[in-house]
């Protein structure tokens, strides 16, 4: 298991500039293949977080349907963090 995942995109001197120009359709279909990589190098169970939800939501359903190859993926579109107090 990889508790801390992100199968919608992969670090790389372009991946700033695409959270701006790709939709989510393309966040899912560039997913499948990072899905198919993890699942590849051993990982059955993921927690993919901070994705965009409705790629997120597809990729994992489409998992789940058997229609790509890739990890159990659970999500967690939105973070849950503590703020510190100003005085």
């Amino acid at each position: 298991m990889d508790m801390h995942v992100h199968l919608l995109g992969q670090s790389s001197p372009a991946s700033y500039l695409e959270r701006y120009t790709l939709n989510p359709a393309d966040l899912a279909l560039k997913g499948t293949l990072y899905a198919r990589r993890t699942l590849e190098a051993g990982f059955t169970t993921v927690r993919d977080v901070g994705g965009e939800a409705t790629a997120s939501r597809a990729l994992r359903d489409a998992i789940r349907l058997g229609d790509v190859v890739g990890p159990r993926m659970f999500i967690a579109t939105q973070s849950l963090a503590s703020r510190a107090r100003r005085p």
